[in-house]
């Protein structure tokens, strides 16, 4: 693995995926449903890619190297101002919540704190993600397992238009990847994580073998079989469970 100065491997889409290779093969890992964000996202992607094999599902929230970032992200600005803007936009994910609001401030300074630090490693990552970028985006549509990915509305370093100019096409042909937007402006994670939970049990579901699953439900049909009823299936392509509640109830409340 190449390395930069003082020994360390250099950072790059490719170094990262030959660390998930080690990684998996000394856990024993087989076949894992890999969850990347941003960088490790696009690490993922080149992994999956490199090892069809290996990897039974992608989850990637707002994957970098397949559109070009914007310069709105969490450094554009440092000191003062640059916290009190990144914390307004992680307030947005949860208007009126005092305990995320707190949670916001918090790693909004945090983030302040590792600026030194993370520049210089960002600046890494934004050279080999542009080298990157045109195998990641051929990648994507060569991919043999299923991703899902998990996008903010109102992200203003990647925008979503940006990704659905990239992802209408390859999904079009590759009718085993999906998407979700979740409302926010920071990331998937932090912006809806009750939804993105959801959204996450119901792919791993759907991934497992039949008989090992667990139900993981996606409102069907509304007003069926009777006004203000709702009918529900489960994700798995080949498991035929259904569920009927009304209106207003959620069949995934328990997860």
């Amino acid at each position: 693995m190449p390395c930069g100065p003082g020994g360390v491997p250099s950072l790059t889409v490719e170094n990262c995926a030959g660390i998930i290779e080690v990684l998996l093969q000394q856990l024993g890992i087989e076949r894992p449903i890999l969850l990347g964000s941003g960088f490790g996202a696009a690490a993922a992607i080149r992994f999956a890619a490199d090892h069809s094999d290996a990897v039974a599902g992608l989850v990637l929230c707002l994957p970098a190297g397949l559109v070009s970032a914007s310069g709105a992200g969490p450094f554009s600005q440092q000191g003062k101002r640059g916290v009190n803007r990144l914390l307004r936009r992680m307030r947005k994910a949860a208007p009126g919540n005092v305990g995320q609001e707190t949670a916001a401030r918090r790693q909004a300074l945090r983030m302040e704190a590792l600026r030194p630090t993370m520049l210089p490693m960002r600046a890494a990552a934004a050279r080999s993600l542009a080298h990157a970028e045109a195998g990641l985006r051929k990648a994507v549509d060569s991919l043999s397992c299923s991703a899902l990915f998990a996008l903010s509305r109102d992200n203003q370093e990647y925008p979503m238009r940006k990704y659905m100019a990239l992802l209408d096409p390859s999904l079009a042909s590759a009718t085993q990847h999906q998407f979700t937007v979740f409302a926010g402006v920071f990331n998937p994670i932090w912006d809806e994580p009750d939804r993105f939970a959801v959204a996450l049990a119901s792919f791993i579901q759907a991934r497992l073998p039949v008989e090992k699953h667990t139900h993981a439900w996606i409102l069907s049909e509304a007003d069926w079989p009777t006004k203000n009823s709702n009918l529900w299936t489960c994700v798995h392509p080949d498991c035929v469970a259904e569920r009927v509640l009304p209106t207003g109830r959620d069949a995934n409340a328990g997860f």
